[in-house]
């Protein structure tokens, strides 16, 4: 989509951290931040790694505590939380069923909660376990074309929102 997404008048920072588990994102954010003003949008992709490492309920409420206190430190700022994706391999002995369960009850009560911050949820209904070419050998990390779709799922939402403003 080109350089900022090809939007004139637009700047945009990305920042990624490989692994990201919830408990790290706020002192990420902050690392990240140092030197910078907070940005207009800030989207968010991270809680995948925390399936079958802590309940469902506990990422919720971290999740829930965290991005209120984000929004009263940065009032201006958009949150945009992109829904933990699907996988062909979570953790090593982790039931599938459970946590498919267990992310479907993360998004849609995050959902819900990012949109009362006036914010956004970013869906990803293309990215199944069971789309073939779309996950490496460990059943976790994209492929070229998996990634492809990922990114620009997030890209064409964070353009979508840049536009309407």
């Amino acid at each position: 989509m080109g350089s900022n997404l090809s939007l004139p008048g637009v700047r945009i920072c990305w920042f990624g951290c490989g692994g990201l588990r919830w408990k790290g994102l706020l002192p990420f954010f902050s690392h990240s931040l140092r030197g910078r003003a907070a940005p207009d949008v800030l989207l968010i992709h991270c809680g995948g790694s925390d399936m079958g490492e802590v309940s469902s309920v506990q990422l919720v409420n971290a999740m829930k505590e965290d991005l209120h206190q984000l929004k009263l430190r940065h009032p201006g700022m958009k949150i945009m939380l992109s829904a933990v994706t699907q996988r062909c391999r979570w953790k090593a002995g982790a039931n599938p069923v459970k946590i498919n369960k267990a992310k479907n009850f993360v998004n849609s009560v995050m959902s819900t909660f990012v949109r009362s911050l006036n914010g956004a949820m970013i869906e990803h209904p293309h990215i199944r376990h069971d789309s073939p070419g779309l996950f490496l050998k460990d059943g976790v990390h994209f492929t070229p074309r998996g990634n492809y779709m990922f990114l620009n799922t997030l890209a064409n939402c964070l353009k979508g929102h840049i536009q309407m403003q």
